[in-house]
């Protein structure tokens, strides 16, 4: 067990923080029952805010009562839970956010690999995330599956449930991050150099996790807080192998490549996404402290790109408003003086006479 000297979580590379990648999302429901995420066109880069963590939790919600007497059953029996589990997600905003913020289901390899390992139909629709009986297979997975097994593996076609389980388990890293750097005295700048398992810690880990979280709290609620009353203190260090196990796996593209010929670096631009981009950033906020700015222009806090004490602004985009900003004053300022000057009483000099 760690002691209250040690932190239980360090980063050991120095990464950058990655940006994401995006291409056009297209939502495909067929009449079979089977949905899918279609991505298509140029691959271009956006920046990530903190914007995108209150979009994602705002997208996945807290963990809600299961009702079905069986599915409860089966979740305390199987997944170790007590009976909770996800809300669905609303699949339209699900492929807003993916236009907005980059591709989401390419990092989990097992997925693949599963998929990959079936004989059947009925396997291959567990595979995809839509378990049904063989008949149904039969009708979900349809004749031609060789050609979307292929969009699959290009990465073109995501089935719908592994872009869902992927935002989940996201949404947990940022609610277990957000609760250990939670600072109710300033929330504007604040950072906290060292993570220890106190008690307080151990509740805003553990209220974070998939199997053992609270109801009683939402998210702009501290878990802590002597209101709630939290339980499984003692499995905090479980969810913190389970959080870093799942950063791991989302920055592997980055500790894997450390050498790059132009071939591999094109690979992993293009199969890197959200995913890896949010790891990055979590993973700086733990490195330099869990140091969160506020830009000055916008008012929206971010994560800053580069370890810089007067940085003031969350990108390129808003800086390039305050230098245009200035800019165009200084430009009227220049121009008001020009005018003022050219409307002074011009002095007549005197002429001699001559006389």
């Amino acid at each position: 067990m760690s002691t209250l000297n040690k932190s239980p979580l360090r980063v050991a590379f120095n990464l950058p923080l990655e940006p994401s990648r995006r291409r056009k999302a297209e939502l495909v429901e067929e009449e079979s029952g089977y949905c899918f995420v279609r991505y298509s066109g140029e691959v271009e880069e956006v920046e990530l805010s903190a914007k995108a963590e209150t979009e994602l939790l705002s997208l996945v919600l807290p963990f809600e009562v299961e009702t079905d007497p069986f599915a409860k059953k089966f979740r305390q029996a199987f997944e170790g839970g007590q009976g909770w589990k996800f809300p669905e997600l609303d699949r339209k905003k699900v492929v807003k956010f993916l236009n907005s913020w980059g591709t989401i289901g390419f990092r989990n390899e097992g997925n693949f690999i599963k998929l990959h390992q079936q004989t059947t139909k009925s396997g291959i629709a567990n595979a995809l995330g839509f378990p049904c009986t063989p008949e149904e297979a039969e009708k979900l997975i349809g004749e031609n599956f060789a050609d979307r097994a292929e969009q699959i593996r290009e990465l073109n076609e995501i089935p719908f449930p592994w872009i869902e389980e992927e935002l989940q388990r996201l949404a947990f890293c940022v609610r277990l991050t957000n609760n250990l750097f939670r600072d109710q005295g300033n929330s504007e700048h604040f950072k906290r150099e060292e993570i220890f398992l106190n008690q307080a810690n151990r509740a805003r880990i553990v209220s974070s996790s998939f199997h053992f979280a609270s109801l009683d709290f939402k998210d702009d609620q501290d878990p802590a807080s002597r209101k709630f009353k939290m339980e499984n203190l003692d499995r905090a260090e479980e969810v913190l192998n389970e959080f870093a196990g799942e950063i791991n796996r989302y920055l592997r593209p980055l500790t894997i490549s450390v050498m790059q010929t132009d071939k591999v670096e094109s690979f992993y631009t293009r199969h890197l996404g959200f995913e890896t981009a949010l790891a990055s950033a979590i993973a700086m906020r733990f490195r330099i402290g869990g140091t969160l700015l506020v830009c000055q222009e916008c008012k929206i806090p971010y994560f800053p790109r580069r370890l810089r004490e007067d940085a003031k602004y969350c990108g390129d985009s808003c800086s390039r408003k305050v230098r245009d900003r200035e800019y165009k004053k200084r430009t009227r300022a220049k121009v008001s003086a020009t005018k003022a000057e050219s409307k002074k009483p011009q002095t007549k000099k005197a002429v001699k006479s001559g006389k």
